[in-house]
């Protein structure tokens, strides 16, 4: 529109209240009997025709709306109408099937791990092409015992038992030469058997069809198990770390709610493989307790929630952790621990605190002493790890890598005459605050909460969500690209091969106004990786010194 505006004057007046046309997060959303049944050959030509398409399939593993009749989504061994003697083939794989186009973005989730069904969706909307998302939805025709107010338990015993899992295939990460898909749910916890018990539509076998049932139970008992091994090969099919590499083992475990811990670990991970060891990074409830003492040097990454709450991914852990045990059951395992807390509430890293002392009980060896990392601190968690890690290496003996950076996930392109792409950041509709940031705690406590007020003419209704997208001051932004001797209203274009959601192209005073922040406190690894490029020796000595505390 920009580019015509100048036809018309029609034109130039819609460009000028672009504002009101923001880009739309939009998806098409429908049951498992359309998306398997009816409506699957729409569906697989909308998935095959490689556009931006969002879709999520609220999986009731039956007709839902039209009575509970069975459906290709119905599991084996279930009753429902059209199969009231217990269905006699296997639940249709619709994730797989789309996974097998190669540039569909396809993830199974449950409202059972909201963490990992938020991050799902945001990488869905975040990648240019189709994409699939498939959610456990309960029904009341399935006939739950507890009552569908238990909704979310049910989805939790259903991800531990395997009945249903939690994946993400995302084409990005192969362009990257990584696996595109990512099993979330690796460990089964808990029996498939003992879960149908819970299920009207499973217990009703016993008494339409009792002489098949133990046959159809059993087969949807192996059905799981083999569906679990079969995602388990395909999560270690790109494998690089403990397969190839022939260097001494290590383990990172974590247990993280919002995926500070997770992240972390990851990059720790990342560490241990430039320094030769062979890597395995995974959640605290993907392993199983009892191989703990055959592990060698295990590194645990634990986030505390609220008031000392484990995260949801390591619970399971530290229940078995608990149990009865040997004084010496831990006496060939290295260990060392790292936390994430936060000194305002009373249970600061108290998560951090049980697993280092039962391991510790449990006769493990703490390598190094335990650190809690503190988001009160200027750089948050990272200033007490930036503390800690090089102890790990100095404890282990191990040769500081050749410093080298990460291969980019983000391509910019200087472009100044391509006409700007629509962002929803830039087109919102600007509120002017009518009293500003005003603090509301003490000056001297550690957490700055504010109240922010304004009065506005915008409609809302109730269930409504209001989205605050905070702007850098734009005068500074134009004297900063002004220093650098680039035109603010130049544009660039941005390839992006990451997760992170960015505009096509956009002007470099927008880019650095709504998106990117140069107004805040860089933390120390932002410094050690423009030292790459610095050409100047005393000035990559100075970033060195910056960067390195």
């Amino acid at each position: 529109i920009e580019a015509q505006r100048h036809f018309h004057p029609l034109l130039a007046q819609i460009a000028d209240q672009k504002d009101i046309l923001p880009n739309i997060s939009q998806w098409i959303i429908g049951g498992d009997g359309w998306a398997n049944d009816i409506g699957y050959g729409g569906l697989d030509h909308v998935l095959a025709s490689g556009q931006n398409v969002n879709v999520m399939v609220l999986d009731t593993e039956m007709y839902s709306n039209t009575g509970g009749q069975t459906s290709k989504a119905s599991h084996l061994a279930s009753v429902s109408k059209f199969a009231l003697g217990g269905k006699k083939t296997a639940k249709k794989e619709l994730g797989e099937m789309a996974m097998s186009y190669g540039n569909v973005y396809v993830a199974s989730i449950s409202l059972g791990n909201m963490a990992h069904c938020v991050k799902a969706i945001l990488e869905a909307e975040a990648y240019d092409g189709p994409s699939l998302l498939i959610c456990y939805a309960p029904c009341i025709e399935q006939g739950l015992r507890t009552g569908m107010s238990k909704m979310v338990q049910e989805c939790e015993a259903a991800i531990d038992c395997g009945y249903w899992t939690l994946y993400r295939f995302d084409p990005r990460l192969q362009e990257q030469g990584k696996n595109p898909f990512q099993l979330d749910s690796k460990r089964l916890k808990g029996d498939v058997l003992e879960f149908v018990k819970k299920e009207n539509r499973f217990i009703n076998l016993e008494k339409n069809n009792p002489k098949a049932a133990p046959i159809l139970k059993k087969k949807l008992q192996d059905s799981i198990v083999g569906r679990m091994n079969r995602y388990r090969r395909q999560a270690e099919a790109h494998k690089t770390t403990a397969a190839t590499v022939q260097g001494p083992r290590v383990t990172v475990l974590y247990g993280s709610e919002t995926g500070n811990a997770e992240n972390l670990s990851k990059e720790l991970g990342a560490e241990f493989e430039r320094r030769e060891f062979a890597v395995g990074v995974q959640a605290l409830d993907d392993i199983d307790v009892s191989e703990l003492p055959n592990m060698g040097f295990v590194v645990v990454v634990i986030s505390t929630c609220g008031q000392g709450v484990f995260p949801k991914n390591s619970q399971t852990f530290w229940m078995e952790l608990q149990k009865p045990k040997e004084s010496a059951w831990l006496k060939d395992l290295k260990y060392c621990v790292f936390g994430l807390g936060d000194s305002s509430y009373y249970f600061f890293n108290q998560t951090a605190k049980l697993v280092d002392a039962r391991l510790a009980e449990l006769g493990a060896q703490r390598l190094v002493p335990t650190m809690y990392g503190n988001d009160a601190d200027e750089d948050k968690f990272e200033t007490k790890y930036n503390e800690w890690i090089p102890s790990v290496w100095q404890k282990l003996g191990t040769k500081t890598p050749e410093a080298k950076l990460f291969e980019p996930s983000i391509t910019v392109n200087y472009t100044p005459d391509t006409v700007p792409s629509p962002w929803h950041f830039a087109h919102s509709s600007p509120i002017h605050s009518k009293t500003g940031a005003v603090r509301i705690t003490p000056k001297d406590y550690q957490r700055n909460f504010v109240t922010i007020e304004w009065k506005s003419e915008l409609p809302y209704r109730i269930g409504d969500s209001l989205g605050i997208y905070p702007e850098n001051y734009r005068p500074t932004i134009e004297e900063f690209l002004t220093f650098y001797g680039l035109e603010p209203k130049a544009v660039v274009t941005i390839e992006n091969r990451g997760a992170r959601e960015l505009p096509e192209s956009i002007a470099l005073s927008d880019l650095f106004t709504n998106v990117l922040d140069i107004l805040g406190k860089p933390n120390r690894r932002f410094y050690q990786n423009l030292a790459h490029f610095a050409s100047d020796a005393k000035e990559k000595e100075r970033l060195l010194a910056i960067g390195n505390g």
